[in-house]
């Protein structure tokens, strides 16, 4: 949980932080979403039936890149339009809201047998 945490909290920093220090926090974002990746897999592993564990992995990462094509240009477009302040606060919102609603999902889940 405290790898996922940085990927937002490094859009908390970079969308408060006017300051180009602010940008030594950005590789700890990709830092924590390239380690987090085996860590959710393995989730993914023990908490769903091996009947559906492919299904399960590959609607994840269809929902991951279909998240990045809507994002990514609303960024880029808030990015333009107000500011990159605003835009990284968006990321941050939307990561941590995200993060919620897995977390929820998963909450009260028994591993698979």
């Amino acid at each position: 949980l405290g790898l996922v945490a940085l990927v937002p909290a490094s859009f908390v920093v970079l969308a408060v932080f006017p300051s180009p220090w602010a940008l030594v926090v950005a590789p700890l974002g990709s830092f924590g979403w390239g380690l987090s990746t085996p860590l959710v897999l393995d989730a993914i592993n023990r908490h769903v039936d091996s009947d559906r564990r492919a299904t399960v992995l590959s609607v994840g990462g269809m929902v991951a890149r279909v998240a990045f094509v809507v994002v990514a240009p609303v960024f880029g477009w808030l990015s333009d339009a107000l500011s990159d302040r605003a835009a990284f606060a968006m990321l941050a919102v939307v990561t941590i809201a995200a993060g919620a609603a897995t977390l929820s999902g998963m909450a009260g889940q028994k591993p698979a047998s």
